[in-house]
């Protein structure tokens, strides 16, 4: 078992050096990183190191070192991570450490500021005294020891001073040919890249910064080198929340790599589906999972690699930029005949504008809730659910036949759509940059104002500096969603029969409605939007409404619909059968659950009684497709 190089693949063979070490065991390295945890994320115990020195996990400790002291509002149980369970690998690592040599025998990197001179039997504080250019220049100096053993005087400088090296030199000093370990330039990061260490605006203004987005595999290397380092020099944790994101494999679980060939490079995606099409979709992958697969395939017209997951970015950005022009057009239309003036009075809002509002609203603290629990694939998924689904699948197709109109409702939907779109706009605006900027842009030209009552949409000129949505929860409207859903619902079953009977969209179909009497209150404001969105003619409607000879009936608790066309008797047959065998399955169910003392006993009233009136209306419709199934055979 000998080690071999991975890169050069010949035998490693050891070789014994001097090497500098940084004492991370350090009260003030060490255990102040250790108490920047959150206490709930915190183990409780005692952590010994290897040379004996102990650090008890105290919460009342008095001595915390200099750096703590300092400022431990802004260190202590201050570090957070998601998922939960990476806390412990951190704390783990600092309660095991072993002091880190930090030594590197490199060509590249940053060089170790230690200089040294064979010890000349003088003593080191005679020496730091003695030379007038030391007394000068002192606060360039950190420290200056003498290896006794080696004989040798050594001294370390805490920056690069040209005078200081021009002395040191004169009087025989050489700098250490050894670099810096990365981990340790790294660990600088949150500082160095500042200006650290003068005290520049940047500094001030990003360190401590809020979030660090990194990979468990560096959680000991990296993360932990930056609190200990941040801590010391700044009296302060780097960052409060760390972040690790799942790792992406190929579709066979293997790490991606070069040497494999299963990695993906990122500018073919983008070359072959855009860059917001690879963000959106990566995004939509970063799950709290340890691990997500990406099946690697080998485009065969470019001859590089590719994924299949990608295509769900191209879709959606493809659905964004031609929906969202859509939308724009009929905005456009009515601002260049001056009806774009006024949001209107909420009091004419009907109910698709009532129900995509209060779709809004949910999705808005869906999506910030996301967003503040770093859940970043419930934050797409939400805001690809609402664009695609319920803003164009519905909305778009109910207001078709009033939006161009300059009627009260033409001027709500107006108002609601450019509310939404601009919302929505907003908020993937972090995940797809670009197309969102163009069409925002857009939107500015053509619906300067969008603000409505409860939706606050602040104007600005690019997407990328205007404020995120703000959207009232009084907006959230439980009866419109309950309306718009039976509505869904009737237009899902109609669209089925049409289906099964091989009904072309674009054929118009005529409908009668027999609406139960509890009914009459919100089917026949809702029936009209049913007609543009089955394709429907509805000839009548009410309480006594006969069933037409020879149509095809579907039927609901709270409506019956006729539809009046010489239907295939056997395909009609079929799809009563299949409905009276899952409303059976459902009765089973329900009444198995009504019938266990224990639930009855045991769960809330108001669940019972939920369960209860759930099994009323699967018998009333059961009760109903049976005999109109009795009916069909007869």
């Amino acid at each position: 078992s000998v080690g071999h190089s991975y890169r050069s693949h010949v035998v490693i063979e050891p070789y014994l050096s001097d090497q500098w070490y940084v004492k991370v065991t350090d009260e003030r390295l060490a255990g102040a990183a250790l108490r920047a945890m959150d206490v709930e994320q915190r183990s409780e115990g005692e952590c010994v190191w290897k040379d004996g020195d102990a650090f008890t996990d105290s919460r009342d400790q008095t001595d915390r070192g200099p750096a703590s002291r300092r400022d431990a509002a802004n260190s202590e149980n201050a570090l957070t991570f998601t998922p939960a369970r990476y806390a412990k690998t951190y704390q783990t690592w600092l309660e095991n450490m072993r002091d880190w040599p930090i030594s590197r025998q490199l060509w590249w990197g940053h060089r170790i500021p230690v200089w040294s001179r064979p010890d000349r039997g003088i003593a080191v504080d005679d020496f730091m005294q003695n030379p007038p250019w030391y007394q000068a220049q002192r606060d360039g100096i950190a420290e200056g020891d003498e290896d006794i053993d080696a004989g040798i005087t050594y001294i370390c400088l805490r920056y690069d001073d040209p005078k200081l090296i021009a002395e040191l030199e004169k009087e025989g000093f050489t700098q250490d040919p050894d670099v810096l370990d990365t981990w340790f330039s790294s660990g600088l990061w949150p500082m160095s890249t500042l200006g650290w260490p003068d005290e520049t605006p940047e500094v001030a203004a990003w360190n401590p910064t809020s979030v660090l987005s990194t990979a468990r595999e560096i959680i000991t290397l990296w993360v932990s080198r930056m609190v200990m380092f941040n801590l010391y020099f700044q009296g302060s944790v780097p960052f409060t929340d760390v972040f690790i994101h799942a790792m992406i494999q190929d579709g066979e679980g293997r790490k991606m790599s070069k040497s494999l060939g299963n990695g993906v490079d990122p500018l073919d995606i983008i070359h072959t589906h855009g860059a917001d099409a690879m963000r959106f979709t990566l995004t939509l992958m970063t799950t709290q999972t340890q691990d997500v697969r990406m099946p690697v395939e080998r485009c065969e017209a470019s001859g590089k690699n590719t994924s299949p997951k990608f295509d769900i970015g191209r879709n959606f950005a493809n659905k964004l930029w031609n929906a969202g022009r859509f939308a724009m057009q009929h905005l456009a239309e009515a601002a260049e005949s001056g009806a774009m003036t006024s949001p209107g009075d909420p009091a004419n809002y009907g109910m698709a504008d009532r129900w995509i509002l209060s779709q809004l609203a949910r999705t808005v603290g869906k999506v910030n809730h996301a967003l503040e629990t770093y859940s970043f694939n419930a934050y797409t998924q939400t805001l690809y659910d609402f664009f695609w689904r319920d803003l164009c699948d519905w909305y778009l197709e109910v207001i078709k036949p009033t939006v161009g109109t300059a009627t009260r409702a033409g001027q709500a939907n107006r108002a609601t759509l450019a509310a939404c779109l601009d919302s929505v706009l907003r908020m993937l605006h972090p995940v797809m940059p670009f197309i969102t900027e163009a069409l925002f842009a857009e939107l500015n030209r053509i619906a300067p104002e969008r603000s409505i009552p409860g939706v606050e949409l602040s104007a600005h000129d690019l997407c990328i500096r205007a404020a995120w949505p703000k959207v009232d929860e009084c907006l959230i409207d439980e009866k419109s969603e309950d309306m718009f859903a039976r509505l869904q619902e009737t237009v899902g079953m109609i669209r089925d029969v049409r289906s099964s009977n091989n009904i072309l969209p674009r054929e118009e179909v005529d409908l009668s409605i027999k609406v139960a009497p509890e009914a009459m209150a919100f089917v026949p404001r809702s029936a009209y939007l049913v007609q543009p969105l089955a394709n429907v003619l509805i000839r009548e409607l009410g309480t006594d409404v006969d069933r037409p000879e020879h149509s095809a009936v579907i039927v609901r608790p709270w409506i019956e619909i006729y539809m009046h066309r010489q239907f295939d008797a056997a395909a009609e047959r079929d799809r009563l059968t299949k409905r009276v065998e899952e409303l059976t399955k459902n009765q089973r169910a329900l009444s198995g659950r009504l019938n266990n003392k224990g639930y009855v006993d045991k769960a809330p009233a108001h669940l019972v009684q939920q369960t209860k009136d759930q099994l009323a209306e699967v018998e009333r419709e059961l009760t109903t497709v049976q005999e109109n199934l009795k009916n069909l055979e007869s």
